[in-house]
């Protein structure tokens, strides 16, 4: 059996060295050599089951003063467990301004799990991004190719159908493979908007984006239902969301439209979705998290400083507008998300750019200045890639329009000052020294979009006023660079792309395996977004209020809960999901193996699918762990059930049937697949969270855990008996597959129809 250290130190090896394939499991000293990498700086963590093992590579060790790799004999290895994290490592505790990252408080940090230093909560906002030279870096030096733009733009062979000025596009293919002959996903680019002169248009075209970075012929979509010009569009699972913008009187859409897409990539008509009533001209508008944000822009020719943000319900209607926080003072200008960062970029004569946080209840943290837009630079366009900002179409002083590319990369973490990261560096440009990328044709009032690795400008008009239909697009280049760390998991590598074809063994898997997990009270991921691609697998439960309970039963008073975002597995864990952490080490075989008249339901390949059963809670705990995941409260279980419209069942108010749940009516008596009955997903598409098995979730069991509990991430008891089993199962009747039907069983003991599915909070720590 290979420890978690030695495939701590094949994936370390990974980054350099491609001919060792990530689906074997070897030792670190197969065939490539590794002694002359500089490592110096690199960050190592410990594992402490093995305290005496470097987890940097040969030739160097880890410093425990710093966490990070230096060169051997230069520090002497402690022999003890290490229970603290370098400053830089320093992450917030959960218990307030976190909360969905803290499980129950039962799960108290024993000495071998603190491996992370816990800082003071929700820290304060006091403007600690550092703010980096406003003077513009042309060329470049050589540097490391996540600060070289990419390769020279090259013009498409499949213009626009016709020409297109104030145009905005989306793709629904941002950080996929690209080094396969073929791809499971296709990845398409939609135009929206805009017209030959500038003014609104209705208009909509698409074309796909092949592993080359190559576009398919243009083809033409459904018309908007309202005409609009230099709005924000955004993709929202397998839909476009078109926001705001400018209509054909020339006062700002406030229609919020939607269109599904196909599965051959076309569009199914748009729809209002509603109306944003305060939506302003020129506003920074995004969406990230399930909810679209808001702030600045022209208020009726006064500039405002408000922030508004409003909830995309998994139904397509719209939520109430509610205040986050306002700019410092009134602006204009884009607002450009990172993950769990928002910045907003003045396209006024401040010229700040500024950043704030996303937190986990979906409000934001005051906005504070990072840096301002380089000297020279009037106007701009604005685009976000994951570690970058860039600027196009720009304008210098004296109106001149640039056919550079601007950008400015996004510091990590700095150590107490900026525990999140979000610091923009100085900006540079397209030149890249002894790397000179050709200049784009100077384009303004063009659409760009990055899809798959590579940034394509769309349309616009050139320096003369003419309106262009071309398009041109250079790869960005960042996947194959070792400084570059795409997920921003400190472990950069070609793994901070998704394959196309997802599979637990073949995921993004570059992060190594004796990181612990424990996911105890105060606890916070200090790790980066974690496995990205096994988190795309997931489902995104935003934050907001619903209905708990039912009060039809003593233990379910009716009342309301608010429950920061998380994210949900759509599937319960399968045999053959669970057995991958069985061969591996780490979980342990399940203490039946049969189920009902089926003997061999765990060593059959034909059940494989199937949900794992016969499995403790703290199996089910251990599993998640292994995932980087965690078990999901009692509350986050029955948000994802219910969601806002206080449903009977996860599908509805609907009597139950045997297409819908696999109950005791239905003819199978036993399981069924995870992914058998799509008539059973709920609001947010999460399937069998009624019937097939009833389903652990982290809390202690209470029968007055509502009545006593917080009305805000409640975590359940601190102690118990039981633990609450969730859902119902193909043992249960009718009524027990009620989604506010809560259950009891012993921790210690698993059952024929038990099963479970994992949970993830928001990661914020970059």
């Amino acid at each position: 059996m290979i420890h978690q250290d030695d495939l701590h130190k094949f994936r370390g090896i990974l980054l350099v060295c491609f001919c060792c394939l990530a689906g074997f499991l070897v030792s670190y000293q197969s065939g490539c050599i590794v002694e002359s990498l500089d490592l110096a700086g690199r960050p190592c963590f410990r594992n402490p089951e093995f305290p005496n093992e470097s987890p940097c590579l040969s030739g160097w060790e880890c410093n425990p003063a710093t966490n990070k790799c230096v060169k051997a004999g230069t520090v002497e290895l402690p022999t003890e467990t290490i229970n603290e994290a370098p400053q830089e490592e320093v992450v917030a505790d959960a218990t307030e301004g976190t909360p969905e990252e803290a499980s129950s408080p039962e799960e108290s940090s024993t000495p071998e799990e603190a491996v992370v230093e816990k800082i003071p909560e929700n820290p304060t906002t006091q403007c600690t991004y550092t703010q980096a030279k406003d003077k513009l870096v042309c060329p470049v030096p050589n540097q490391s190719d996540c600060e070289r733009f990419g390769e020279a733009f090259v013009a498409s062979t499949e213009t626009l159908p016709k020409e297109l000025v104030g145009a905005a596009a989306v793709s629904n293919g941002f950080r996929r493979r690209v080094d396969q002959d073929s791809s499971a996903q296709k990845v398409f680019v939609y135009v929206v908007g805009g017209s030959a002169d500038g003014s609104a248009g209705d208009e909509s075209f698409y074309a796909e984006v092949n592993t080359q970075n190559r576009l398919g012929a243009w083809k033409t979509g459904p018309k908007l239902n309202d005409a609009r010009v230099n709005a924000s569009v955004f993709f929202d699972k397998n839909a476009i969301l078109v926001v705001g913008g400018k209509g054909s009187d020339g006062k700002p859409v406030k229609t919020v439209e939607r269109a599904q897409i196909k599965s051959d990539g076309s569009l199914d008509a748009f729809r209002r979705l509603g109306s944003w009533d305060s939506v302003r001209l020129e506003a920074g508008i995004t969406f990230q998290y399930g909810y679209l944000y808001m702030v600045g822009g022209d208020n009726n020719g006064t500039l405002s400083a408000d922030g508004e943000r409003m909830l995309l319900r998994p139904d397509g209607t719209l939520g109430s507008p509610e205040p986050v926080a306002a700019l410092p003072a009134p602006d204009k200008g884009y607002m450009l998300q990172n993950h769990h960062l928002l910045y907003f970029l003045s396209t006024n004569k401040t010229r700040k750019v500024m950043v704030t946080r996303l937190l986990p209840d979906g409000s934001l943290e005051g906005w504070c200045e990072t840096t301002s837009l380089p000297d020279g630079v009037s106007t701009f366009q604005a685009i976000a890639d994951i570690r970058r900002l860039f600027l196009y179409a720009v304008k210098d002083g004296s109106g001149k329009l640039d056919g550079q590319l601007y950008f400015a990369p996004i510091k990590d973490k700095q150590g107490a000052k900026d525990i999140f990261g979000g610091s923009l560096d100085s900006w540079l440009c397209s030149l890249h020294g002894l790397l000179q990328v050709t200049q784009v044709t100077p384009r303004e009032m063009a659409a760009a979009v990055i899809a798959r690795d590579a940034m394509f400008l769309i349309g616009g008009k050139d320096k003369d006023g003419k309106a262009l239909n071309s398009v041109e697009h250079a790869p960005l280049q960042f996947r194959v660079d070792l400084q570059c760390d795409l997920d921003r998991d400190l472990r950069p590598n070609s793994f901070d792309f998704c394959p196309d074809v997802f599979e637990p063994a073949n995921k993004n898997s570059d992060q190594p395996a004796g990181i612990l997990r424990p996911n105890q009270t105060g606890w916070v991921e200090s790790f980066g977004l974690g496995d990205a691609c096994e988190l795309d697998q997931m489902v995104l439960i935003p934050a907001g209020t619903y209905k708990r309970g039912s009060g039809k039963n003593p233990d379910e008073p009716l009342g309301d809960v608010t429950v920061d975002a998380f994210y949900l597995d759509p599937y319960e864990v399968s045999v053959k999901q669970y057995k991958e952490c069985v061969t591996q080490g780490k979980c342990s075989a399940p203490s039946n193996k049969s189920s009902g008249s089926i003997a061999d339901y765990y060593d059959n390949a034909q059940y494989a699918e199937r949900p794992v059963i016969h499995v403790t809670w703290e199996q089910a705990k251990t599993y998640c762990a292994f995932r980087g995941k965690r078990l999901p409260t009692e509350a986050e279980w029955e948000k994802a059930a219910r969601a806002f419209d206080q449903r009977t069942y996860p599908w509805g108010s609907d009597s139950p049937d045997c297409q819908k749940a696999n109950y005791k009516d239905c003819p199978d008596k036993n399981t069924v697949d995870v992914t058998a009955l799509l008539t059973s997903a709920s609001p947010y598409g999460i399937l069998h969270l009624s019937g097939n098995v009833r389903e652990w979730v982290a809390d202690f069991y209470d029968a007055d855990a509502y009545k006593n509990g917080p009305a805000k991430n409640p975590t359940g008891p601190t102690t118990g008996q039981k633990r609450v089993v969730r859902g119902g199962s193909y043992l249960s009747t009718d009524v027990e597959l009620s989604s506010s039907k809560r259950d009891s069983a012993d921790p210690s003991a698993g059952a024929a129809d038990i099963g479970f599915r994992c949970a993830s909070p928001l990661f914020f720590a970059p």
